[in-house]
């Protein structure tokens, strides 16, 4: 009943409105690029394949992320650039898809100085204080956790309100 986000996010689970889990697809994982550019292009294709789908209609996503930053983003002491960042993230994103294991890039390369692991709903009322509305959060949480299924990784793009951090 979770689901895992990749800022890079990956989604741990989600619960639609009937009380039921979602379950992750078993597509193979697409061989890793070989360059950071092949990297990169990989990452940003991905990110708009998974922003035409549709969002589903979980009540509950559990999103766990590894928060790629750059240097001049409010609140975080990164000192990579911008494009530093944007090839690191898309090497992690290659990382996990080859399958390294998603909790140990995170702890190795996130700079987000939380847990790292984020349960929101759907709704402004959460029924336990470490869940957190959906609009409380970075709307590109919201954008990829309620677009990806079980066990999928997404990434969000940096943007000045929609994921302000980083990737």
């Amino acid at each position: 009943m979770h689901r895992t986000l990749l800022v890079l996010a990956l989604a741990l689970s989600s619960c639609s409105s009937d009380g039921t889990a979602t379950s992750a697809t078993s597509e193979a994982p697409a061989p890793e690029p070989s360059t950071p550019e092949a990297q990169v292009d990989a990452m940003n294709a991905g990110i708009e394949a998974l922003m035409a789908r549709e969002e589903h209609d979980a009540e509950l996503v559990v999103v766990q992320h590894v928060l790629v930053s750059y240097a001049g983003v409010q609140g975080l002491n990164a000192t990579r650039s911008r494009e530093e960042a944007e090839v690191l993230a898309a090497r992690i994103l290659a990382d996990i898809e080859a399958g390294l294991d998603f909790g140990v890039l995170m702890r190795e390369h996130s700079d987000d100085p939380g847990p790292g692991i984020y349960p929101m709903r759907s709704d402004a009322s959460p029924n336990h204080p470490r869940v957190r509305p959906r609009s409380g959060m970075v709307p590109g949480f919201g954008a990829v956790g309620w677009r990806l299924q079980v066990g999928e990784v997404g990434v969000a793009p940096p943007h000045d309100v929609k994921s302000p951090f980083g990737w």
